[in-house]
């Protein structure tokens, strides 16, 4: 029931935790991400810069094709088998930084598709979503078939729904929820700390804030994950399994999907306090149901 409960959960099942996936396909990339150096690609740009106009359309096509990565969502029905309740959450976000691909683990060489900087293009989970989040030019990366994927996360929102437990009421409501994953993260104009987090309780005429730096480890995959989780340089890595045949000649745009299931994703487990209800996350000002699982159920990596 105590807050580091919710905050470490949070942070242990971010984007693959608990995944069993597979990976196939092949792309044009390889080298540094785009055509550039050691700050970040073209990529960003093409990420984050809105509608662009026919002639500059023209003019990129001109320079070859390129790869685009999609981190895109499904909440189809998975079939749990925890015991726990869940739901699946709102306005489910991660900002995704970098994207590399590796021939192996502990690969010295490994291949950057692209890289936002200290930046991040902000990923939806919400079913059907689809977010391209950076590309890379086919022509500048290197042949090879790749293994594994690593992945850079700035901070994660949500929004799920609780009922809130306070001076003898129960407040039926929701959870906003933010939290910084990497050093060097500015949310909304402010720099945050790696492990900053505000979260806020509305339900009817009543509004519970709390906020604070701390409380969520570096998260590791349950039991037989195929995720692989580490804090390099102050940010948060993700290692997740692929199979990915990288092909620099192509002749059109390649689009590589990374499709997470996150249906009913948030998982908690219920508790017998007074008022509680069953399938309903509880909560009170100062703590919540132990949440044990928050991340994708599985994944899939496959070419549109």
């Amino acid at each position: 029931m105590l807050r580091s409960g919710l905050v470490g959960a949070v942070v242990a099942g971010l984007w693959l935790c608990g995944c069993g996936g597979d990976g196939g396909g092949s792309a044009g990339d390889g080298g540094r991400a785009g055509d550039g150096g050691g700050g970040p690609s073209d990529a960003s740009t093409l990420a984050d810069a809105g509608p662009v106009g026919d002639a500059a359309l023209a003019e990129d096509a001109a320079l070859g094709p390129r790869i685009f990565i999609h981190v895109a969502a499904t909440a189809a029905t998975f079939p749990h088998s925890d015991g726990l309740s869940g739901q699946t959450p709102r306005l489910h976000r991660n900002g995704i930084r970098s994207f590399q691909l590796l021939r192996n683990m502990g690969d010295p060489q490994p291949l950057h598709v692209f890289d936002h900087g200290d930046g991040f293009v902000e990923a939806s989970y919400d079913d059907g979503a689809d977010t391209v989040v950076g590309s890379a030019r086919a022509a500048s990366l290197t042949a090879g078939t790749y293994t594994v994927g690593r992945v850079v996360l700035s901070h994660v929102r949500y929004q799920v729904d609780s009922t809130l437990h306070a001076g003898g009421f129960d407040i039926p409501g929701r959870y906003d929820n933010v939290q910084v994953l990497s050093e060097r993260t500015t949310l909304d104009g402010t720099a945050r700390a790696r492990g900053w987090f505000r979260y806020v309780f509305t339900g009817g005429a009543s509004s519970y804030p709390l906020e604070g730096v701390g409380g969520a480890p570096v998260p590791t995959g349950p039991t037989g994950s195929s995720l692989v989780t580490a804090l390099e340089g102050g940010e948060l890595a993700l290692y997740f399994p692929v199979q990915l045949v990288v092909n620099p000649a192509v002749t059109s745009d390649v689009h590589e999907v990374i499709e997470f299931n996150v249906d009913q994703c948030f998982r908690w487990q219920d508790q017998t306090q007074a008022g509680y209800q069953p399938a309903v996350f509880d909560s009170t000002p100062s703590g919540y149901e132990p949440v044990l699982r928050f991340g994708a159920n599985s994944f899939r990596v496959f070419q549109r």
